[in-house]
């Protein structure tokens, strides 16, 4: 009995640098895991930054242009009346 219980002790401590490798390996899959993911939130909120940015460009251009143009259409009007 005595030596059953050795000869599972001495396995239980033999195993035990595997599980340490083990959990060391996992740890680090983790951590790897953990950055992907924090780049990839980090890519997403950038991304979407300029997204954001570019449309707010966009429409301040738009509305620059529109009321440039209705300024011209305004002022041409004014000038065709009173020439008349």
């Amino acid at each position: 009995m005595a030596t059953i219980l050795n000869a599972a002790y001495g396995d239980i401590h033999a195993s035990k640098p595997n599980v340490v490798a083990l959990s060391a390996k996992k740890k680090v899959i983790i951590i790897i895991a953990v950055v992907i993911v924090v780049v990839i939130a980090v890519i997403i909120v950038v991304v979407i930054k300029v997204i954001v940015v570019v449309v707010v460009i966009v429409i301040i251009v738009v509305v620059v242009v529109v009321v440039a143009v209705v300024i011209v259409v305004v002022v041409i009007v004014v000038c065709v009346s009173l020439s008349l």
